[in-house]
């Protein structure tokens, strides 16, 4: 199936472009891609979230923001490393590519706050 075009954004990888939007699941976000030219092999790579929390007092805390964002830089660093896996975009198959570490592939700055 086929996603849908609203809510998605477009890229182009080395002249072929591409659908993807970001799904949420449970303790991740999925990146989820395909070739927006015709059906095709679907790719889904899982990131973990990387929160970010603060005290909320008591021993609580909250979370208040998010380490991980998913940027068309990203999205393009992902789609090149799973072209080099084996992902075949333009070939008609029902099952997903996978990638279950995608932290492998778009590692966290160090830096990052």
């Amino acid at each position: 199936m086929a996603l849908a075009k609203k809510g998605t954004r477009l890229i182009t990888v080395d002249g072929v472009v591409y659908r993807w939007v970001v799904s949420p699941d449970d303790g991740y976000m999925v990146l989820v891609a395909e070739w927006a030219d015709g059906p095709g092999q679907r790719l889904e790579v899982f990131l973990p979230y990387h929160d970010v929390y603060e005290a909320a007092g008591s021993g609580a805390s909250r979370i208040v923001g998010q380490r991980r964002s998913i940027s068309p830089g990203v999205v393009r660093a992902v789609m090149l490393s799973a072209l080099g896996r084996g992902w075949k975009p333009s070939t008609c198959l029902t099952r997903a590519f996978r990638i279950l570490d995608g932290d492998h592939l778009v590692p966290l700055r160090s830096d990052a706050s």
